[in-house]
């Protein structure tokens, strides 16, 4: 029985252009039916002949673990999830924006190419183990003032 994934919480994913990136992979999964990591990794292959993407490789991008390098491998997951809802990668994303039309395909690039830029941050709270106030920094005889 596959287990089942969840979106990750503010808490493991802080709000900027990768948590905006996977609420948006998030938001094309769940109108594709929330498919199996095995199916959309078997719909990839079955799509694309240049590469492939792992269950695993998925499964970090789904909870913002990591965001794809290579952009032919974040399209792909975009396009199998658009296939599956029936989803026209090419509609306007905001219809009721006065802004003008915003493909989807376009919109989905731009949170790609943020995602890619901004440094994976790092969960705060118990059990954490870098930033201001953990025991590691607590420890260290060279941190006598807070980092500001």
């Amino acid at each position: 029985m596959a287990k089942i994934l969840r979106m990750p919480s503010e808490r493991d994913l802080p709000q900027g252009a990768r948590r905006d990136f996977v609420e948006e992979l998030w938001d094309c999964y769940r109108r594709a039916g929330r498919p199996t990591l095995q199916e959309i990794a078997d719909a990839i292959s079955a799509d694309y002949d240049a590469f492939t993407a792992s269950k695993e490789t998925i499964r970090r991008a789904m909870l913002g673990k990591t965001v794809p390098i290579d952009g032919d491998v974040a399209d792909a997951l975009f396009e199998v999830f658009c296939k599956r809802s029936k989803t026209d990668p090419n509609e306007d994303r905001w219809p009721d924006s006065m802004d003008g039309p915003e493909p989807r395909r376009d919109w989905w690039r731009s949170l790609w190419s943020r995602a890619l830029e901004e440094a994976p941050s790092t969960p705060v709270g118990p059990g954490s183990t870098s930033g201001w106030g953990t025991c590691a920094a607590r420890s260290s005889a060279a941190v006598e003032e807070p980092p500001f």
